[in-house]
Formats: C-alpha cells, structure tokens, sequence
C-alpha cells in the first residue's frame, strides 16, 4: 500500500481522529498529526494557546460549505481533492486563507482547463484578489479573442448555495483592452461596444 493510499483510507475512515471542525452545524472529524504538517495556519489553531481545550473548531466562512471543506481537507492528506469550474475559486479562498501554497498552485494550474466564456471572467476577476501570488490574469488574458466576441461580459458569482450573474469590473475591462492579443475577431472596441451594452441595460 503506498502512503498516499494509506493516507486516503486515514482520511476516510477517521480512526483515531482527534480534531473536529463545525461547519452548518455539521461536524467533520480530522487528525491533528496530518493538519498541522500541511498548514501553518491550521497548526496554529490546534496547537496555539488560544486552541480550545476540546480540539472543536467552528469554521464560520460564509463562502465555505461543509463539502467546500471536506474536499480542502482531503487535499491536505492525499493532494488530490475535486476541482472543477465551481469550485476552483473557494479552493483558492481556503487554500491561501489556511496557507497550503500546492493546493494553490494546483487550482491555478488547473483552471485554464475549466475556461468556457462566463467562467473566464469570474476567474480573471478572482485574480485579482491574487495577483501577487500567481499570472491568472495573464493566463485569461490570453483565452480572451476566443471566447469574447460571443460570450457577454458577465460570469456567475456563488456564495455558498447562492449563485447570482454579475457584470465584470471596470479594471478587468482595461485589462482586456491593455494586455489581451488583438485578432481579426478580437479589439478593444468590441470589448467598448459590450461594456456601453451593459451601460444600456443599466440605463445609464
């Protein structure tokens, strides 16, 4: 048995685990010998001096569910978890949030292969929120002239059960238009044409 899968079946079964997180009231039990290793932030919530003496822990992130969190947990012990379009950007959140740099690494790696018109915006806006730790932005920028001349400038933004459509930002706009390569089906002014359409629509 490799360690990987004995690492999997630990994280699975749940024998001997000794640390509880409370997430919509639902409990998920983990080991502290595999959490604090893996995390910083998480040792520190464990080991530090203001860890509670019976080692349960509420997690009360509004962008974070239970399944949110039990999928980050198994990426702690296995470095392997579910990522996909819809939960690439809470894996990120917990992923620099809790300090797990390789989770980080492997969402970033990942996404182009999740860029499908909508979902390109939302990733180049989360971006943003890292663009110090990573080139997402560049690396939508560059899937741009194939999905902008028929894709809308809105993405779906989800927090927690809630998805709601939401226009992209002014400076993601002039991102497109400073840095995205220009092709015969691609400029700046259709990206100017979309955004006066949203103007239109906004009536203002």
């Amino acid at each position: 048995m490799s360690l990987s899968t004995a690492y999997e079946l630990v994280f699975e079964s749940k024998e001997g685990a000794d640390v509880t997180f409370i997430i919509d009231k639902k409990e998920l039990q983990a080991h502290q010998f595999v959490l604090i290793t893996r995390s910083p932030v998480l040792k520190a919530m464990i080991k530090g001096p203001m860890a509670p003496s019976n080692q349960r822990h509420s997690i009360d992130d509004p962008k974070v569910t239970y399944e949110d969190f039990n999928n980050f947990l198994k990426f702690i012990y296995t470095d392997q978890c579910e990522i996909n379009a819809a939960n690439a950007e809470v894996l990120l959140h917990l992923s620099h949030m809790y300090d797990v740099p390789f989770l980080f690494e492997t969402c970033v790696n990942k996404i182009p292969q999740m860029f499908h018109e909508s979902d390109l915006y939302k990733f180049a806006e989360i971006g943003f929120l890292y663009e110090n730790k990573c080139d997402m932005i560049v690396k939508c920028m560059k899937a741009v002239p194939c999905n902008v001349p028929t894709a809308r400038l809105q993405y779906f933004k989800r927090n927690k059960m809630v998805t709601t459509v939401s226009w992209i930002s002014t400076g993601l706009a002039l991102e497109f238009v400073k840095h995205c390569p220009r092709t015969d089906t691609f400029s700046e002014n259709m990206v100017f044409q979309k955004s006066a359409g949203r103007c239109d629509i906004k009536k203002c």
